[in-house]
């Protein structure tokens, strides 16, 4: 589930990720590994990695509990709601919006049109791959313990059939100054899943 045979990250990757996700969730499935996968589980992506993050986050906020908010009996919100003549801006409203509405990150677009043309008219692919080369920019390595570290390279290698050492990897780029959260609209307390 949350997977797409698709081969890239379109329509249909987002179309099949989504139903799937949200199947699970409705379902209460607490174990959903195709996040990030393509290509009948053939292929591991990560700008639809982070795509997923978004699909997978909309889905949990779809299933939470659904709480009264201070608004029953209804007539006192009705009756502050019609003298007003407002519903964005009364204090029910400016009270609960921000943890009641999922607002995704700028993978998501929405943008107006005018706003997304300046930006270059940018598609679903191109903002996770965006997403994706600012993480990997700001990734720190954690601190593994050696011993630790000997005990994971000793289990792999012994598995070995015909190679003998490890791949060498290339060190990890050099840290850079995290980045303020983009397109998060300044909104404080909403929730995004990680």
């Amino acid at each position: 589930m949350a997977l797409s045979d698709g081969k890239a990250l379109d329509a249909q990757a987002g179309g099949e990720t989504f139903s799937s996700a949200l199947l699970a969730a409705i379902a209460g499935v607490n174990s959903v590994s195709g996040p990030g996968m393509l290509d009948f589980v053939l292929t591991f992506s990560l700008p639809k990695l982070v795509f997923d993050n978004e699909v997978c986050g909309q889905s949990l906020h779809f299933v939470r509990e659904i709480e009264v908010l201070d608004d029953l009996p209804i007539t006192q919100l009705v009756d502050d709601l019609m003298r007003d003549d407002h519903l964005i801006t009364s204090p029910h409203t400016l009270e609960h919006w921000p943890k009641e509405l999922y607002l995704t990150s700028p993978i998501i677009d929405r943008e107006n049109r005018e706003s997304w043309e300046e930006a270059g008219s940018p598609q679903l692919n191109q903002r996770a791959i965006i997403e994706v080369e600012e993480r990997l920019a700001a990734y720190q390595p954690i601190e593994t313990d050696p011993a630790i570290d000997q005990a994971m390279r000793d289990i792999v290698t012994s598995g070995f059939k015909h190679q003998e050492t490890l791949p060498e990897l290339p060190p990890p780029p050099e840290a850079q100054a995290p980045k303020a959260p983009a397109g998060r609209r300044g909104r404080a307390g909403r929730r995004r899943s990680r």
